[in-house]
């Protein structure tokens, strides 16, 4: 039986883990901080172009990642970055603590090269230092994330019904509009932070994204542009703003088209790139529609 990954991966580990890093000092040599973050990501995903449904999909994402400073004449970093996956999660621990002497090598070697080339390099030598971080108050806390929908609980079916309609809408908003694409992601991350130091945070972040590219195209302009922007889950209404931007977006794009067309306004400034960069700044508008068109969801 398949191990599933959710968010819950953080509770098996924390108290672990927090042991784990406050361990480092007594058993690493010349070990002067080590950190190790853990994230773990729920999220549902889909796409569409032109009108019609590109792909959907319900993933997760499992990382982490481990920072140390050390060294005997010098400090200097190591670290190393894990991506995991289900064959990890029940060998989580025995990853991280082989991560962290890893590490811990890359820092002490990185250290003694530090030290080596400032005896070598004489004065020019001397701009190398330890590498040493901003002290910071050590808590331990708990930080969970904040939304009126669980993302997990959101139908997949609902965002591709409602992905795809978005895209037919921008499609519709003027012929100018020559092609689309749309995507949506609502997800649910969740980090630990563990330090030598004893810090221990655990924070959960939820986030709804939207992202509109489009391409149009009057006359002899084209503009391509793309907005992308995450907010908490809210009415589906909200879209016919997004309609009316951007039907002022394209009103600034057919202007736009009117001047690069106009042989009598190139003649007199005689470089068609420079009306072309007029269009541009013009359309840049655009983006408002890609804005307001996919910031939320229902």
């Amino acid at each position: 039986m398949s191990t599933v990954i959710t968010v819950g991966v953080i509770d098996r580990v924390k108290a672990d883990v927090r042991d784990l890093l406050r361990d480092a000092a007594r058993r690493l040599p010349h070990l002067a901080y080590a950190d190790c973050r853990v994230e773990v990501a729920e999220g549902k995903s889909a796409a569409a172009e032109n009108g019609e449904s590109k792909f959907s999909g319900d993933d997760y994402g499992f990382a982490a990642g481990v920072r140390v400073l050390a060294g005997d004449r010098m400090v200097a970093p190591g670290w190393i970055g894990l991506t995991l996956g289900t064959a990890d999660v029940n060998d989580l621990l025995a990853r991280l603590r082989e991560a962290l002497e890893r590490a811990y090598r890359r820092a002490m070697v990185n250290g003694e090269m530090k030290a080596a080339a400032r005896e070598k390099l004489g004065p020019l030598g001397e701009s190398l230092a330890d590498t040493r971080l901003h002290p910071v108050e050590v808590r331990e806390d708990t930080v969970p994330a904040v939304y009126a929908i669980d993302p997990r609980t959101l139908p997949l079916g609902e965002m591709v019904a409602f992905t795809t309609d978005v895209s037919r809408r921008v499609a519709a908003v003027d012929p100018a509009i020559k092609h689309n694409y749309i995507s949506t992601l609502t997800q649910l991350s969740r980090e630990l932070f563990a330090s030598s130091e004893g810090a221990l945070i655990d924070q959960s972040f939820a986030l709804t994204q939207g992202m509109c590219y489009v391409i149009g195209v009057e006359g002899e302009v084209s503009q391509e542009l793309y907005d992308v922007l995450g907010h908490s889950l809210v009415d589906l209404r909200e879209g016919r703003l997004g309609q009316q931007r951007a039907g002022g977006a394209i009103e600034h794009l057919h202007f736009a088209g009117r001047i690069a067309n106009d042989h009598t306004v190139g003649d007199a400034v005689n470089n068609r790139s420079a009306l072309a960069g007029l269009a541009a700044h013009r359309a840049v508008q655009i983006e408002q529609m890609a804005g307001h068109l996919v910031k939320r969801l229902r």
